[in-house]
């Protein structure tokens, strides 16, 4: 397939990077700083590095034009300057993508986004409450973003929820549900193995407009 890989320039989306090549995709990385990236990158044919912001609605539609599908993990930053810096550029990004008909989207975000199949626990509440105290402005962004994805009805996402992120090394098991299910507990997930689940999540297609949250077991 001819994935659009976005915000991938961090250890997660490294990862996310490798596995894709691995399986012979061919794939465009679109970054604001591609220096970031492995220098051996820039000799693959399989891959096209595009420089350019989120907010640059012609240079993103080059990047997405001829794709399948996009993988991202835009995330906020714990220094922005507003509470909507990831909401601006999903608005950019899924207009573009609905221009250049590419309408398979595969996403994360965080359970500080409320999913209507969430019932609450102690845990997973004291840790969302820390961080809309702490990060307020992160706190705000993820959850107007989240619910724009959750609202999107041309686009087929699939949305994954992450507590934290690791580097141990894979389990190849991955435990996904809802908060309060009886089954999901609070816990992070491996880098290798949420790479496997989004790129299986493309082909597979079990959580399309769905937001379960994962991890690791």
């Amino acid at each position: 397939m001819k994935l659009l890989l976005i915000g991938c320039t961090g250890p997660s989306g490294r990862v996310l990077i490798t596995e894709a090549l691995n399986r012979d995709h061919k794939i465009t990385i679109y970054a604001r700083n591609p220096s970031k990236l492995d220098p051996s990158l820039k000799d693959n044919p399989n891959v096209n590095i595009i420089q350019g912001e989120m907010t640059d609605e012609a240079r993103l539609r080059e990047a997405l034009h001829g794709q399948d599908a996009v993988l991202s993990f835009l995330s906020p930053s714990p220094n922005q300057q507003t509470d909507h810096v990831i909401t601006d550029s999903f608005k950019v990004l899924f207009a573009g993508m609905k221009a250049e008909g590419v309408m398979r989207f595969v996403g994360t975000g965080t359970p500080s986004f409320r999913d209507p199949k969430d019932k609450s626990t102690w845990a997973l509440w004291f840790a969302i409450c820390l961080v809309r105290f702490l990060l307020p402005k992160v706190y705000r962004d993820v959850v107007s973003y989240s619910g724009m994805v959750a609202h999107e009805t041309e686009i087929e996402w699939s949305w994954f929820r992450l507590m934290w992120v690791n580097s141990k090394p894979k389990t190849g098991k991955i435990l996904a549900g809802y908060e309060g299910d009886g089954k999901m507990s609070f816990g992070g997930i491996r880098r290798e193995d949420l790479a496997e689940t989004m790129l299986d999540e493309l082909t597979e297609r079990n959580w399309i407009r769905q937001m379960p949250i994962l991890r690791t077991v």
